[in-house]
């Protein structure tokens, strides 16, 4: 987002994904990125939706740039390490509207948005450039990441992290 200079030419790259990722769920072209999916989940199609969104949210002042940046890297990282430390956990896990939820994945999930809101707070916002006010806004981030991935089923969690994240930061932390 903080690359481009026109909000056209940045939405194109994110609408490209919308329509690749679509047809890779139809025809299932990519292999890797269909491996262990069920066909219900349009996770890869809803990422780069979200992303279209941010994009035009922050080049119209709704957010800054960076805000935007918050919901994109909690997803990348924070949902992909859930992902991956769910899936070596030897615990069972939750199952919460046909997904799988484990408390290890669930607190990576919290850590990595907690690091990522931690470094963007004390980079860019100048409100809470103190360690100790920005950590409470790393956890308040974090905890409504959190909770967003956890209760958002078949991968429209890829969609529902980074809007809520990024509106939430915007809405009550600026």
């Amino acid at each position: 987002m903080a690359m481009f200079d026109d909000p056209w030419i940045a939405s194109v790259g994110p609408l490209t994904f919308i329509a690749i990722n679509a047809l890779d769920i139809r025809y299932r072209f990519m292999p890797a990125m269909s491996e262990g999916a069920d066909g219900r989940s349009w996770g890869t199609v809803w990422f780069p939706v979200s992303l279209l969104v941010l994009v035009n949210l922050c080049w119209r002042g709704v957010m800054p740039v960076w805000v935007g940046g918050i919901g994109v890297l909690v997803l990348g990282w924070g949902d992909g390490l859930a992902a991956l430390v769910g899936e070596a956990s030897p615990a069972r896990g939750v199952g919460i509207w046909g997904g799988r939820k484990t408390p290890a994945g669930t607190a990576a999930m919290f850590a990595a948005s907690f690091a990522v809101a931690l470094v963007f707070t004390l980079l860019f916002n100048p409100r809470f450039a103190a360690l100790f006010p920005a950590v409470g806004v790393a956890m308040a981030v974090a905890g409504v990441a959190t909770v967003v991935e956890v209760l958002t089923p078949l991968g429209i969690d890829n969609m529902t992290v980074p809007l809520v994240t990024s509106i939430f930061y915007a809405a009550v932390l600026l």
